[in-house]
């Protein structure tokens, strides 16, 4: 498989800062209390994923095959975001029987970026070993 060329990652990076945008503000505002919506607090994972996407992408890290792995994840969790957005305009629309798949979504998402964000961690701090002679 050929390896990812640098604009995923950094198209990547840009959109999952851009999404971690709203759980930042309400960090700073302090809306993120009891009463607060739930949801919000999945949002703050797009700006360490984010983060290290841009740098994987500026070459601050080396780029293999775990990074390409993550990537792909990452951008399967933006799909998965893309039913989240159709599943709350339906519950906004009055239908009430989507909010399952509302809280679905959402779970899905999440555990799609976290999983990228482990898997960069990992590349991030893990090297692999260069042959001795």
């Amino acid at each position: 498989m050929q390896p990812l060329p640098r604009t995923h990652y950094l198209a990547l990076g840009a959109i999952m800062l851009i999404c971690g945008l709203p759980g930042l503000i309400a960090l700073v505002t302090g809306q993120l209390g009891p009463g607060g919506n739930p949801y919000i607090p999945f949002t703050l994972t797009g700006i360490p994923l984010g983060g290290l996407l841009l740098a994987y992408g500026r070459d601050r890290f080396p780029r293999r095959e775990l990074t390409d792995l993550a990537v792909r994840v990452g951008w399967l969790s933006l799909f998965q975001l893309v039913f989240l957005v159709g599943a709350r305009l339906m519950v906004r629309a009055g239908r009430l029987g989507f909010e399952t798949a509302f809280g679905f979504f959402a779970m899905a998402a999440s555990f799609f970026s976290v999983l990228a964000l482990v898997l960069l961690v990992y590349a991030a701090f893990n090297r692999p070993d260069t042959p001795t002679d």
